[in-house]
């Protein structure tokens, strides 16, 4: 009998809509994350007891979520005859197109798109769930990530002929070009998925250097590790090497959100099997493990391995004169496992060593003025030091900053605050941070324009919120189109960041795209925005700056950064400061009193000293900011008239977010394949001796960054080595 279509009039009951009760996933995400199994049942029992699941669409969500949870408390059985329910995949009951007004220009099953919920943590025995993996692959489904996942399972239960059964598919898939529009995958990550699947393949069977060569296929990212390995003597199985397998299998599914959910199946294989090899040294390794807050163990004995823990304790030995071995657990936060470590930082801090080994590296990584600090900036510093001025300040900063920086609002951008709406603190950096763990609960979305600063993504993960980036186009002078950050609100949305003049690109937003976007969030009562203006001094005129809460009704919901370290050259006094409405300060101030407490008094004096320096800095400010114009201005010209370049002139801040992709897919003579803006850059660090960021830092591959916070000279210099580096390759396609 033939479903009827889906009703979306409201109930009568206490849970609303059928539609918000059936689609309001977060809640049993949330619920899932806390390990609340009990609370997900009793939620599942009492919608089916109000008869609230009678459409299929509907009841697919709940069901899976029982299956986990009941999974999770080890009632397999009743796991089972939940799973058994999903006897026909090929009905129109669990088909997307059956429901077209709940799912606008979707297709395919149901099914394979809800079990992406629980592939991760299922622990069920194999032959409770092999014939349920069996049907959803022999069915036409062209997801390759849905296949991966699937064979991540098979793993998971020990049938790993199953697994190269399911990778060989999606590598099959990758050489008939079909991938179909499920998943959204560029070729890149089609044929890094591959390489990934490959990877856990060799890991589990124990063949570490195939393991390693496949990982160096698809990961350019985490070089370091890579480095780490080339320094173990042989590759023969020890335990430095085993150590290092680990943390680069960890970390290539840390930084791919699409997968990172498989972590914990591939650690669960990939461990046990390595640790049971009977080899010298490895007794340190071979320990129990306990997943936090279930009680499971890890039991060789157990012929299909029950799911461990996500957080996988590497233990270490150490020796003493009273004791035999002490074992200690040197294992860390799966929050912190998620956050990608800063590529500009990274990329600096190579250079830098590159030079102090005698390299004659230029650096164009870092964002950091090569002027000195103002004279009379730096002469407050010390006599703050000559005067005994160096104790603790109050947590929020010294009243006399806040004030002048009160003033300093007020004239410059039009907006007023009272000194208690003012928190100072070490480095604009920390108030963005100590902002987005002040407002952003776990779960919310966390809107990002794309370019985006390397590290607002991170924070928001360290938040627990997720980060949704929004792309941009150079041919837009990458500046968010208004109706993309429409289509892309949803009731999870808490913050929206904008960064105006930007970091990477140099774009300033115009006022009237600004009060778009605020008509835009005024609509939706629990966005807020954090509008990062540290670089608002340094602007070129025509172009003008415009603070965000100086906007129509705006001023309520935004959080306004701001420092000294860019317009002052002060980055190692590390000093910024927000400023917003009383609730949410008051509510950064009680982070920090727990983290750093107060800036540095020093610093702080100098602060007062440099917002006295006149409007916008005075005279000191726009010298610098006449030379930042003149070193923009040399190098659009020059990089412009380079084959295959696209640029454009930014209107702020000191950096060039140039497209470099038309040279992608290039050989380069005695380097190898240039395949991403992460490739090029290490191509002209090994060629030219020059050190820039890639795009994929900012989220955007195809362009490369780079600084002009340094000396005209040296610019001209670097230019000249970077088009003799790039003189032999030519473009791969027309521009």
């Amino acid at each position: 009998m033939d479903e009827p279509f889906p009703s979306t009039e409201p109930l009568t009951n206490q849970f609303g809509s059928l539609n918000d009760l059936a689609h309001e996933l977060a809640s049993h995400e949330d619920l899932a994350t806390r390990g609340s199994w009990r609370s997900i049942l009793d939620e599942v029992s009492l919608a089916r007891s109000l008869n609230l699941l009678t459409k299929t669409h509907d009841h697919l969500i709940y069901l899976f979520y029982n299956v986990l949870a009941l999974s999770k408390l080890l009632r397999f059985t009743d796991a089972s005859n939940e799973l058994d329910s999903l006897h026909d995949f090929s009905s129109h009951h669990y088909k997307y197109e059956t429901y077209p007004q709940l799912y606008l220009n979707r297709s395919g099953s149901m099914v394979p798109f809800s079990l992406r919920f629980i592939h991760a943590q299922l622990p069920i025995k194999l032959d409770l769930i092999k014939d349920l993996i069996k049907d959803l692959i022999n069915h036409d489904y062209l997801d390759p990530v849905l296949v991966s996942k699937l064979g991540y399972i098979q793993m998971q239960v020990g049938d790993l002929e199953g697994a190269k059964g399911s990778f060989n598919r999606v590598e099959t898939m990758l050489n008939e070009g079909k991938n179909d529009g499920y998943s959204f995958l560029s070729e890149v990550d089609f044929r890094n998925l591959v390489n990934r699947n490959k990877t856990l393949v060799y890991l589990v069977g124990k063949d570490y250097v195939s393991a390693v060569r496949e990982y160096e296929e698809c990961i350019d990212s985490i070089k370091v590790l890579e480095n780490a390995l080339e320094r173990v003597p042989t590759m023969a199985l020890n335990e430095t090497l085993v150590i290092n397998l680990c943390s680069m299998y960890e970390l290539a599914y840390v930084n791919h959100s699409e997968i990172r959910r498989t972590l914990r199946i591939g650690l669960h294989v990939l461990l046990p099997m390595i640790l049971t090899r009977p080899v010298p040294g490895f007794e340190v390794l071979r320990i129990k493990y306990e997943r936090l807050g279930s009680g499971w163990r890890f039991t060789r004995s157990v012929e299909t391995s029950r799911q461990q823990s996500s957080r996988i304790s590497a233990m270490s030995k150490a020796e003493s004169s009273s004791f035999d071995q002490v074992k200690v657990d040197i294992s860390l936060s799966p929050r912190v496992n998620s956050v990608k470590p800063s590529k500009t930082v990274a990329i600096t801090d190579h250079a830098t060593a590159l030079v102090q080994a005698g390299v004659p590296v230029i650096r164009l990584a870092a964002g950091e003025p090569d002027f000195d600090t103002p004279a009379v900036i730096a002469e407050a510093g010390i006599n703050a030091i000559r005067e005994g001025y160096t104790r603790y300040t109050p947590n929020a900063g010294t009243l006399e900053l806040r004030t002048a920086i009160c003033h300093k609002l007020k004239e410059e951008n039009g907006i007023s605050y009272t000194p208690d709406q003012i928190l100072v603190s070490n480095g604009a950096k920390q108030s963005i941070l100590q902002a987005v763990l002040a407002v952003c609960s776990p779960g919310d979305e966390v809107i990002i324009p794309a370019p985006y600063w390397v590290s607002y993504p991170e924070m928001a993960r360290l938040a627990d919120a997720t980060p949704v980036i929004l792309p941009t186009l150079i041919s837009e002078n990458f500046l968010l189109d208004p109706k993309l950050l429409e289509s892309k609100i949803t009731k999870k949305s808490r913050l929206l960041i904008l960064c105006s003049p930007s970091n990477p690109t140099g774009s300033v937003y115009p006022k009237k795209l600004l009060e778009t976007i605020a008509e835009i969030v005024a609509k939706h009562p629990r966005l807020l925005v954090l509008s990062d203006e540290i670089y608002e001094h340094i602007i070129y005129a025509p172009a003008t700056h415009t603070s965000f809460a100086s906007l129509p009704g705006m001023w309520e919901r935004t959080l306004t950064v701001n420092g000294f370290s860019k317009a002052f050259a002060m980055t190692g006094w590390r000093l910024g400061y927000i400023a917003g409405p009383k609730h949410f300060v008051a509510a950064c101030n009680k982070i920090q009193s727990q983290a750093t407490s107060g800036a540095s008094s020093i610093a702080q004096k100098a602060g007062v000293a440099a917002l006295g320096l006149g409007y916008a800095g005075g005279e000191a400010v726009s010298t610098m900011v006449k030379a930042f114009r003149e070193r923009r201005d040399f190098l659009v010209k020059s990089f412009g008239e380079l084959e295959g370049v696209k640029i454009i002139e930014p209107q702020g801040a000191f950096y060039l977010f140039i497209d470099f992709s038309s040279y992608y897919g290039i050989e380069a003579e005695g380097f190898g394949k240039i395949e991403n803006s992460e490739s090029l850059c290490r191509y002209l660090l090994d060629e030219a001796q020059v050190a820039i960021v890639p795009g994929d830092a900012f989220g955007d591959d195809s362009c490369i960054r780079i600084s002009y916070a340094a000396a005209l000279a040296t610019l001209q210099a670097a230019f000249e080595r970077i088009k003799k580096a790039l003189i032999s390759l030519r473009p791969a396609v027309p521009v």
